[in-house]
């Protein structure tokens, strides 16, 4: 692998003019202190945009989709999504994938995951669970 030169390390910092105006935009304001109304607008605008995935919604002729709400200590519950194949599990079973979506413990919702465990169901004929935070 060749060395970069002093320009190209340069050049490399530089923040390419469609991210910026795309980041100017700011299409989410985060901006504030509450942090359940930022949540909210994040999961809003994220809601604009589900109908540009290749599955946007459920596929029930190739995946059963079921919620469930566990409980916890406080009395509180949790938001279980559970997907499974609607075709037979392969020789041995299905596998099982366990799904925690990005936010860092506090951010986004089980809508995250929707898409990738549609697709894990249907094509690899796998049981997948999406685990909502608190």
């Amino acid at each position: 692998m060749a060395h970069l030169t002093r320009e190209e390390v340069l050049k490399s910092g530089e923040v390419n003019a469609e991210y910026r105006k795309a980041f100017e935009a700011r299409p989410v304001d985060i901006g504030g202190a509450d942090f359940f109304k930022l949540r909210a607008a994040r999961a809003a605008h994220l809601e604009k945009l589900r109908h540009l995935y290749p599955i946007p919604g459920p596929i029930p002729d190739s995946v059963i989709e079921t919620m469930h709400h566990v409980p916890t200590r406080d009395g509180s519950s949790i938001r279980v999504r559970v997907y499974q194949p609607v075709r037979s599990p392969p020789v041995g079973g299905s596998p099982l994938i366990m799904m925690y979506h990005e936010g860092g413990w506090s951010m986004g919702d089980l809508t995250d995951e929707d898409l990738n465990c549609r697709m894990f169901a249907r094509d690899l004929g796998a049981v997948c669970v999406n685990v909502e935070y608190r």
